[in-house]
């Protein structure tokens, strides 16, 4: 089994561990970063040139995603470019070795601090990991792949984030022993550790089901405790681990052993790990002990471990990273040095305490409610299972507040401030503070400056103060408030994982995860921002932006000039009061300007506008059928722009619409309509059901006219034009003649004479009606009814359909033929017998021929033998 460390991605980390065990390292665990792509990408190639000339094995823990990315979207493959570029730098560095050791987006299974975390998101966790694998391992097949979730239940099941045999190689666990959490007693922890829901023993029954080895990738204590650290040693050996990384560092968990700081844990590492032999480890170690009474103790040159023991004591660390132990509180200690030369000194205290001028750090042990306190210098302060009072003073420090109702101040600086588990009060004070509440309903404070607040698990209650702060909601019942207002508060943004209305004073509110969840703005102008799931984002008053982004969104912009974009997906925006700007982006989006001179873009799909000014404007960019189909809905009188295919008119008002260029439909309401379809073929509808008289008018191309029920005035133009006629009031009009109009037809669903320029006639429905042509050579068609057919002039072509027909042929009516004619029909010449005597009748090619002069009709595939005559009708039988 191999022991290998956490170095903090630095070599004076190694050197300090290469020390303390008197050899260096066979492996050192370095972790990529994770602040956006930048540094996800060119951590490997900065943390590597750290390690310019150093002999030594790595083992690379890489996150899935950095912050500001979307495990949806790494699914999906949008970040494979990404993946390939790591894959390619992890093989460059890695050259003189057999393997690359890839700890892939581990602790998954706890929200935290993780950029990878799956709660929520199984399913594309495992996409992801399984992209990420599959592009590494088409680069080389030198790649080693672990899965490693945080030990205990946290905020999933780990197996339901498992990526599959075929794509893990070893299984990891994380598990850190810390005394404000858990036991006091290392062996009693130990044995929790083991038996807890997904513990230590979970771990090796999920890896040894799978067919897995194991690993612990990470663990770390922060107290002095011999038993659990042997017990982790013998745990490993006995299941036959891979590997056990310790954490030998106090970024993040003071667990630092090679410090010292805690002395019999860090002789009982290096006993049970096989660096020394029995006995041999207190020689490792520097301590420096007092008696009980008060007692005067200095240090060496090199990283001194100094405790006083009881009484009032003086203590003087000298140059190193010295560890000092308070428990009293006349105790006093003393560093000389300055400017870096007495090194990183540490203070653990069991009572209230202030750091001494040119110290560092300060934990407080056990569970009293006792204080902490820094100096003018960066420190970092941690709390204890008490309820603590955490003062950093000045300096850019750290405060931690463990368990228990904490209050922490920052102070002067740029401080990280952690309240912890409890009900605690988190105050940044001046500078750009990082506040984060942990479990419990915290208040946080940000003060002056630009500061960061997350609440955490519980109902929080922030307050951001001046400067420009951003907030954490990750719960319904938290509260933001900005007591600033005119510009006085900055510019505040609000990053929310749960639906949140924006309090007053603040700017922006940016919704993250997958989940459809919404954004409300306040009275301001503000900032809303949708995630990748379906989202109604409401603006309310001010004059607003929105950003629906991926999802099918619902944007309200509310009263003001807002800017609504709806983003990817099939959005429906709505502008409301106000003058406003819609831009629809991918999909088939909907967009209501409302009151106002409203500027309505639909970008790509098939788009709806609804207009209701006359100086709304609709601007579509794309052309050439790219665009979409796209529909405007007015209430006003409307011409259709560039790149717009159709247009309905709503309401009862007499309104007007007009095409373009393009093939329009052209839909009237319920009142009285001009529809002009202009250039195209068009397709013009009046409002079915409504009784308004309409007029349509339809310009160059082959148009469509329905001018519905009323009076209706239909005007085709050029092109071959159909008109739909269900009014006797109904009024069809061609202007053009020879040729020039285009092949016109009408379907009427009453008795119809075609008027000038028509060629043809198609009755609709079963009712008995009448058809009459004109002077050209039409084409006339019955419908199932009884019809009442009339060629009149030219030579005209009949079908009198279903049911029993009359033909009616008089003088001068040319050479017409019917080419149904059926029993019960009837071919009616008598008015022109009467004119010119009787009719001569004569067969060719299969019909019959029945002439007078130069009129003469033709019935197709009829036999002289099948008719009979009397008094100039003919019928069959």
């Amino acid at each position: 089994m191999r022991t290998t460390f956490y170095v903090a991605n630095n070599t004076a980390d190694l050197d300090t561990i290469t020390e303390w065990t008197g050899n260096q390292p066979n492996a050192i665990q370095l972790h990529g970063g994770y602040n956006g792509w930048s540094d996800w990408l060119g951590s490997v190639g900065w943390i590597d040139r750290q390690f310019t000339g150093v002999d030594i094995d790595t083992m690379w823990s890489i996150p899935l995603i950095p912050y500001g990315a979307n495990l949806a979207q790494a699914a999906v493959g949008a970040y494979d470019d990404k993946y390939l570029a790591m894959a390619e730098q992890l093989v460059a560095v890695n050259e003189d070795q057999d393997h690359i050791y890839v700890r892939l987006g581990w602790e998954f299974n706890g929200l935290g601090w993780n950029s990878s975390s799956a709660v929520g998101q199984a399913d594309e966790y495992i996409a992801a990991f399984r992209k990420f694998v599959d592009i590494c391992r088409s680069v080389s097949d030198r790649f080693v792949f672990e899965w490693c979730p945080n030990i205990g239940k946290t905020d999933m099941p780990a197996e339901t984030a498992y990526p599959g045999d075929d794509y893990v190689d070893v299984i990891g666990i994380d598990f850190y022993y810390n005394t404000a959490w858990h036991n006091p007693d290392g062996t009693k922890a130990f044995e929790h550790f083991v038996r807890q829901d997904y513990g230590l023993q979970w771990h090796q029954d999920f890896a040894a089901e799978h067919g897995k080895p194991t690993a612990i990738a990470e663990w770390g204590l922060n107290s002095d405790s011999p038993e659990f650290v042997r017990l982790v040693a013998q745990w490993a050996e006995n299941h036959d681990m891979v590997y056990a990384n310790y954490w030998d560092s106090n970024a993040a968990f003071p667990g630092q052993l090679s410090e010292g700081q805690y002395p019999q844990a860090a002789a009982a590492f290096l006993e049970a790990f096989g660096y020394v032999e029995a006995g041999e480890s207190a020689a490792r170690l520097a301590d420096r002990y007092g008696s009980d009474g008060d007692d005067i103790i200095t240090g060496t040159a090199e990283a001194d471990v100094i405790d006083g023991g009881r009484g009032a004591d003086r203590m003087t660390g000298g140059d190193g990273d010295d560890v000092y132990y308070v428990d009293n509180a006349g105790d006093v200690i003393v560093e000389w040095y300055n400017a870096g030369k007495g090194g990183t000194d540490t203070v653990y205290s069991s009572v209230s305490y202030k750091l001494a001028d040119k110290v560092e750090n300060l934990a407080l042990l056990g569970e009293e409610g006792i204080s902490a306190r820094g100096n003018a210098s960066a420190n970092v302060l941690n709390g204890n299972a008490g309820n603590n009072f955490l003062d950093g003073d000045g300096g850019n420090d750290t405060l931690r507040g463990a368990a228990g109702d904490d209050h922490l101040m920052g102070g002067a600086g740029n401080d990280m401030l952690d309240g912890g588990t409890g009900a605690d009060i988190v105050d940044g004070g001046d500078g750009d503070d990082t506040l984060l509440g942990g479990e419990g309903n915290d208040r946080l404070l940000g003060g002056n400056g630009r500061d960061l607040l997350r609440g955490g698990a519980g109902a929080d209650r922030m307050e951001g103060g001046n400067g420009d702060d951003t907030y954490y909601v990750d719960d319904a019942a938290d509260s933001v408030v900005e007591w600033y207002s005119g510009g006085k508060g900055g510019n505040d943004l609000v990053y929310a994982s749960v639906s949140y209305a924006l309090p007053q004073n603040v700017e922006k509110l940016i919704l993250t995860g997958t989940a459809a969840i919404d954004a409300t703005g306040s009275k301001g102008a503000d900032s809303l921002h949708g995630n990748e799931a379906a989202n109604l984002i409401a603006g309310l008053d001010g004059d607003d932006r929105l950003y629906g982004n991926g999802g099918d969104d619902t944007l309200r912009g509310g009263n003001g000039r807002d800017e609504l974009y709806g983003g990817t997906g099939h959005d429906r925006l709505f502008g409301d009061a106000g003058d406003d700007l819609l831009v629809g982006g991918e999909g088939a989006d909907f967009l209501d300007g409302g009151y106002g001179k409203d500027r309505l873009e639909g970008g790509n799909g098939d788009d709806t506008y609804v207009v209701d000014c006359f100086e709304d404007l609709i601007v579509d960019w794309v052309g050439n059928g790219m665009g979409g189909t796209d529909t405007v809905q007015a209430h006003v009188s409307y011409t259709l722009g560039a790149n717009l295919e159709n247009m309905v008119l709503l309401g009862t008002g007499a309104i007007n619409a007009t095409g373009n260029a393009q093939g329009n439909i052209l839909s009237g309401n319920g009142g009285a309509n001009v529809l002009d379809g202009r250039g195209g073929d068009d397709l013009l509808e009046g409002y079915e059901g409504d009784a308004g008289n309409d007029r349509l008018v339809a310009g160059e191309g082959a148009d469509f006219l329905d001018g519905g029920y009323g009076e209706d005035r239909m005007e085709g133009g050029n092109g071959d034009d159909t008109y739909i006629v269900d009014s006797a009031g109904d009024v069809a009009i061609e202007w053009f003649g020879f040729g020039r109009g285009g092949h016109d037809t009408v379907e009427a669903s009453i008795a119809w004479a075609l008027g000038d320029n028509f060629e043809d006639l198609v009755l609709l429905g079963d009712a008995n009606l009448s058809a009459t042509g004109n002077r050209l050579d039409n084409l006339i068609r019955g419908n199932d009814g009884d019809n009442l057919i009339v060629g009149a002039g030219g030579n005209d072509v009949l079908y009198g359909g279903a049911g029993a027909d009359r033909f009616v042929f008089a003088k001068g009516d040319g050479r017409d033929a019917i080419m149904d004619f059926a029993t019960g029909d009837v071919l009616d010449m008598s008015a022109l017998v009467k004119a010119a005597g009787e009719p001569s009748v004569w067969s060719c090619e299969g019909s019959t021929f029945i002439g007078c002069g130069s009129d003469v009709v033709e019935l197709a595939g009829i036999a002289p033998a099948q008719l009979s005559y009397e008094d100039g009708l003919f019928h069959l039988g």
